[in-house]
């Protein structure tokens, strides 16, 4: 995997980072948000999904575990994967569906262990001591790196 963006991002470039992750993405993806809790995740999958649209309510998928959103011909599915005790719970909750038919954001990846596909999109959040601001590292195989070339790298 490699590194398609490491940077110190504000909410607002944060918020564009994210629609043009959405924008490149295609049905099967599969985008996996990392970090602590309170770094951003849900809060990335709202900015992508009011980017392209959507102008209902972005409800955190904490304790539903998966929320499907069809905007347009996409259909793009959040999933909160904290919860889990063990990888084979997301194959009950339609993860297998997603992942063939979907975009897939994935908050917790870490708790799917080996059902997570190989050529996903990584995006990292981190808190850096300016509580407005997060630390941003995204990571994708040849074919990420390809289609967000033109990822705007602000300073």
């Amino acid at each position: 995997m490699g590194e398609v963006l490491s940077r110190e991002l504000g909410l607002p470039e944060l918020e564009s980072v994210a629609v043009h992750v959405l924008r490149c993405a295609n049905a099967g993806d599969v985008i996996a948000l990392r970090g602590d809790l309170g770094t951003g995740k849900t809060t990335f999958v709202r900015a992508a999904l009011r980017g392209m649209g959507w102008t209902e309510d972005v409800p955190s998928p904490t304790f539903t575990l998966a929320q499907m959103y069809d905007i347009g011909d996409r259909r793009i599915w959040h999933f909160d994967l904290y919860r889990l005790s063990v990888p084979q719970e997301a194959i009950e909750i339609g993860i297998d569906e997603a992942f063939s038919d979907g975009i897939s954001f994935i908050e917790w990846p870490e708790r799917l262990a080996g059902l997570l596909p190989a050529n996903h999109l990584e995006i990292e959040l981190m808190f850096v001591p300016d509580e407005d601001r997060r630390r941003v590292v995204i990571r994708g195989g040849e074919d990420w790196t390809n289609r967000l070339a033109d990822l705007p790298h602000p300073a």
